[in-house]
């Protein structure tokens, strides 16, 4: 059990320091874009690819955070109403459901990144999988922290404001 709580948290972490760096690097690279064009009179070409690259890193680490520490909006009504084998079924039954789809986000974000491989951004001339990553390996990392923790909601659950 103590192992489990260990690779949850290094995952929360983990997530956390992503999603945030990849935030402050959005927020400078827009800052620095918009010093620019209104000082300069002239764009960054680099600033806007940066940018969209970041949101999309800061986006899906961030789910991952809010989803280990059960911090995204809940609709847990059923699940709250039932107790004993019918509740604990009701459970697996949505974990199973959540970890169906979050495998095929990991199935189809693959195909994605694949696909992405030999392209190449415009002005960064990075691969663009870069910018599909996120998707499989987001979603192969709640589905741990799924099976880790047992994220689904749970019967007779004290209710989230």
């Amino acid at each position: 059990m103590r192992l489990k709580q260990e690779i949850g948290q290094t995952i929360l972490a983990a997530s956390l320091v992503i999603s945030v760096l990849a935030f402050m690097i959005l927020l400078v690279s827009l800052l620095g874009q918009f010093v620019s064009r209104t000082v300069f009179n002239t764009g960054l070409n680099w600033a806007d690819e940066l940018a969209r690259l970041c949101f999309v890193w800061c986006s899906f680490f961030g789910a991952i955070a809010a989803w280990q520490s059960k911090a995204l909006h809940r609709i847990d009504m059923l699940t709250r109403s039932l107790s004993g084998a019918l509740g604990r079924a009701v459970q697996r039954l949505l974990q199973v459901a959540i970890s169906s789809v979050l495998l095929y986000l990991i199935w189809y974000g693959s195909t994605m990144l694949w696909r992405a491989l030999d392209q190449t951004t415009e002005t960064l001339e990075i691969s663009g999988a870069w910018f599909y990553a996120p998707v499989p390996v987001g979603a192969a990392l709640m589905l741990m922290t799924t099976w880790l923790s047992g994220n689904v909601p749970q019967a007779n659950e004290a209710t989230r404001a």
